[in-house]
């Protein structure tokens, strides 16, 4: 379950990286068509979903470091202070997976309001 946790995050760092990588390179190899792209707000709205995500990671591995201070050569009186903190380890999908699942409306919403406006944009060529 964890492994599968690591792989998730680190899937979605890399499309956001993918994401961010794909704009730089359409502006760096296609500069006629930078003004042909538009940001949108649910692009603002998703990279701060990945930073709120990337926080809620970043305190699970805070987390699992406490709880296991004892294999780590902690002195054991101030290892078992933390080593019932459990609250993001038991509360990792209801923090991660509504944040997914909104990423994934706004990416559908992208989607679909691109094939609105480029219908749009025709109709408006041809007339």
């Amino acid at each position: 379950m964890k492994s599968m946790r690591l792989l998730a995050g680190k899937t979605q760092q890399h499309m956001a990286e993918l994401v961010d990588i794909s704009r730089k390179w359409l502006t760096k190899f296609n500069v006629n068509k930078v003004h042909e792209v538009h940001l949108t707000h649910a692009e603002g709205i998703i990279a701060g979903i990945y930073r709120v995500i990337t926080i809620v990671m970043w305190l699970a591995l805070a987390e699992n470091i406490l709880r296991n201070l004892a294999q780590l050569g902690v002195d054991k009186e101030i290892a078992d202070m933390f080593y019932n903190w459990t609250f993001i380890y038991y509360n990792y999908e209801l923090f991660i997976y509504p944040l997914r699942a909104i990423i994934c409306g706004l990416v559908l919403s992208l989607l679909i309001v691109s094939s609105i406006d480029t219908e749009r944009l025709e109709k408006n060529q041809t007339s």
